[in-house]
């Protein structure tokens, strides 16, 4: 890979190249960021970027990743992400996302994290409050909390510590949720059936979130139809038998793919976007509904899980022809409120019964409201989370707007 040296970092000299070129300054709006740290540790050759972006409802949460690709641009948007999530579903948090810049198949995440974990003690959990984000885990963020020495100073952590683990299925509890939600009362509106055992689901992606998705959705009788992973696509219009399709979830070869599973016809990848679908769930990563392959998508509707899974330019297309996009900061909320509960010390049952209630109440304000001003899902929710923080801030003094 490119500016990669052979331990898997990048090239020390690239990443001040690439960091002096870095203009903040270019996404800096009244909402944020507020902070934008980079931080290098010339022992383990650790580089990472913070991006803390409002903390006007409280301490920024969001997830700490590590990918060779990740910029401070993209890292904004996901902390922007983050904080509309947290004020849509109404947890007093605010919105960051962190990122390790280093290919995570050829470096010891763990020493990373230690290292990024002392850059950053001083300003968690009061801050920032870290959570697991892509190839970081429960254990990692156990590993994070012991090199800080604050057991409550990060979330996600496992259980035996405390913790409301991503690995339990807070985030595919919430899409389940949400879709059901959407099945229950605007299934006549996006021409749904009006039971959730009819419904046909095509997920994009089988990891652990589309695995937790599937595994909701599965026991409310939904028929999963299409799956797909990065070598391939599985496709049954009579339903996909899901025991024989979790044990090729988490595929790290082409021979473990899903598409290998045996229950349907075997096709290529970016076969998924034609299966006849009511709901279409992209669970793989950003921007994998895009301009190359919108046009050829056959749902009803999409609820996007994997961050910011759709471009702008795909949603337009996809509204304009009557296909409503459900946006990730209503539908993936539920890991949020899962770490909220956990910075609460509350119990995995009352986290998992606070998701249902907040996903409910907000997926039926949200389309409720698109639906009586003719706005998309996307814009009325923006528009709630930026008229909640605005309201907190216009209730705040001069000094304390401050701080």
């Amino acid at each position: 890979m490119e500016n990669v040296t052979n331990n898997g970092m990048l090239n020390v000299d690239k990443i001040i190249d690439t960091l002096s070129k870095v203009n903040v300054s270019a996404f800096l709006d009244k909402w944020g960021p507020e902070e934008v740290l980079q931080v290098y540790d010339p022992e383990t050759n650790m580089q990472a970027v913070l991006v803390i972006d409002n903390t006007t409802l409280g301490p920024g949460l969001g997830g700490i990743r590590i990918s060779p690709t990740i910029t401070p641009h993209q890292l904004f948007q996901l902390a922007r992400k983050m904080t509309w999530k947290t004020a849509i579903v109404d947890i007093p948090l605010g919105g960051a996302k962190a990122g390790i810049r280093a290919d995570p198949s050829r470096v010891n995440k763990h020493e990373l994290i230690k290292s990024f974990a002392k850059k950053i003690s001083s300003i968690v959990p009061w801050k920032y409050i870290p959570c697991p984000d892509i190839n970081v885990r429960q254990e990692e963020m156990e590993l994070f909390v012991d090199t800080v020495g604050d057991i409550h100073c990060a979330t996600g952590k496992p259980e035996a510590l405390g913790g409301i683990p991503t690995e339990l299925g807070t985030t595919g509890v919430g899409v389940g949720v949400a879709i059901e939600t959407i099945i229950e009362r605007y299934h006549s509106d996006y021409k749904l059936p009006d039971n959730l055992s009819e419904v046909k689901i095509v997920i994009q992606g089988w990891g652990n979130v589309a695995l937790g998705v599937a595994t909701y959705l599965k026991a409310k009788g939904a028929k999963i139809v299409g799956i797909n992973d990065f070598w391939g696509t599985i496709h049954n219009p009579n339903g996909i038998d899901f025991n024989q399709a979790k044990s090729f979830a988490l595929a790290e070869n082409a021979q473990q793919s899903i598409k290998n599973c045996g229950d349907g016809k075997s096709q290529n990848r970016d076969a998924i976007f034609d299966i006849e679908c009511d709901v279409f769930i992209p669970c793989a990563s950003s921007f994998s509904i895009n301009d190359n392959n919108c046009t050829e998508i056959n749902s009803k509707i999409i609820v996007e899980v994997a961050d910011l899974a759709v471009t702008s330019s795909a949603e337009q297309y996809l509204t304009d022809k009557k296909i409503p996009v459900i946006p990730d900061i209503v539908a993936n909320a539920g890991s949020a409120i899962g770490s909220y509960s956990e910075y609460n010390k509350t119990s995995v049952a009352d986290a998992f019964s606070l998701i249902d209630s907040k996903i409910r109440w907000s997926t039926d304000l949200i389309i409720g409201k698109s639906m009586e001003t003719g706005l998309t899902p996307r814009k009325v929710a923006i528009d709630i989370a930026q008229q909640k923080i605005l309201d907190v801030m216009d209730r705040r003094t001069p000094i304390e707007r401050l701080y």
